[in-house]
């Protein structure tokens, strides 16, 4: 025997459209989906009573979704870049495998290729970490230093056979990533801001939580990179990413601005005005595209206000206007049509009543 509990626990799972229903003229149950259509199937005459519900018990006047990107903006693309050792040794760059001197520029550390890196060589470099580009980052939309959530570093590469196997720190490179908002003070954007890779090895480096910094300094210590170990070692990195604010928090509500615009409901925004917004949040982690999460957010915020333009019809029993029709409806006062899904049926003795919504309202009003 199908019970109440069981048909509300099912309600959580089906579509909204999804209506099961006992045909008396078959003598069985049914399923189907239901839809409304752009025009009405049927007129409902000899209406007697009409009124809109304005039901605003699960109605959210605005949604927000909250999630985690995983592919944020790469900040380092719109930063303005310093060589902090210019006019040091002889500059050189990758192409692959093939190593060509006296060609190159920093902005090779942002191309976005792995296969084309910059550095430098020829300079009595130490085994130690040197000061190597200089990320400036614009400010935010709120005027403030960016969120930094992490930074990935490809290593260079390197001719070295023994650069692949060796555990000899002089084959790796090192890479210290450092952060600072006056660009003279720096400090380590992690616990983990300073590694050693080996060559075209990658490395995310995760930044402290809500960190804020304006300019990013990324220090190297060199490698023998070359073919003979006699080599002087070279100063270089493949790519820089300076990944944005991993979080985003996408939020749609309704207007009474745009009478044009989606979600224009005025007279709902003056219903709420003196208890606030009913805001529904969710938290969706990194399971949806920040673009899904607003289509999400839409999807919901109009779901909910369609109860708030649910219809009740009184008026002489008409046994053609059924369930998952589409109907429309002169007000018996003011003569204004409304077209809505009929989604149930009261039938009395003298009359009937007339439930549902209109489900097409894209535009609210």
């Amino acid at each position: 025997m199908l019970t109440s509990e069981l048909f509300d626990l099912l309600s959580d799972f089906v579509p909204n459209n999804y209506y099961f229903f006992y045909d008396a003229e078959d003598g069985k149950f049914k399923h189907t989906l239901i839809s409304q259509k752009p025009q009405a199937d049927r007129e409902v005459i000899n209406v007697a009573e009409f009124s809109r519900l304005r039901m605003r018990e699960n109605v959210f006047t605005s949604v927000a979704i909250r999630g985690k990107r995983t592919d944020p903006n790469n900040l380092a693309l719109s930063a303005t870049l310093t060589d902090l050792q210019a006019s040091t040794g002889e500059i050189f760059r990758w192409n692959g495998s093939e190593k060509i001197f006296g060609e190159g520029s920093i902005n090779l550390t942002r191309d976005g290729d792995d296969n084309t890196d910059f550095g430098r060589h020829n300079v009595p470099y130490q085994y130690t970490f040197y000061d190597f580009i200089l990320f400036e980052l614009p400010l935010d939309s709120y005027g403030k230093p960016p969120i930094i959530s992490a930074v990935g570093i490809t290593a260079a590469n390197s001719k070295n056979v023994n650069s692949q196997s060796s555990s000899n720190p002089k084959f790796s490179y090192g890479y210290e990533v450092l952060g600072s908002n006056n660009g003279s003070n720096y400090e380590p954007i992690s616990e983990q801001a300073r590694v050693l890779l080996r060559p075209l090895e990658r490395v995310i480096i995760p930044a402290f939580e809500e960190s804020r910094y304006r300019y990013i300094k990324l220090r190297v210590k060199p490698a023998k990179d070359g073919v003979s170990n006699d080599n002087d070692p070279g100063l270089a990195v493949n790519e820089v990413r300076i990944y944005g604010d991993d979080n985003y928090l996408v939020q749609v509500g309704i207007q009474g601005n745009d009478p044009q615009g989606k979600f224009y409901y005025p007279e709902l925004l003056e219903k709420t005005n003196g208890v606030g917004f009913q805001v529904l949040l969710l938290d969706v982690a990194d399971k949806l595209a920040e673009a899904e999460a607003k289509k999400l957010a839409e999807s919901i915020l109009l779901e909910s206000l369609r109860d708030y333009l649910a219809y009740q019809i009184t008026s002489i029993t008409d046994p053609a206007v059924k369930i998952g029709q589409t109907v429309s409806v002169k007000h018996p006062v003011t003569g204004e049509m409304f077209t809505f899904l009929v989604e149930r049926i009261e039938i009395k003795p003298t009359y009937s009543k007339i439930y549902g919504r209109d489900l097409n309202a894209e535009v609210l009003r």
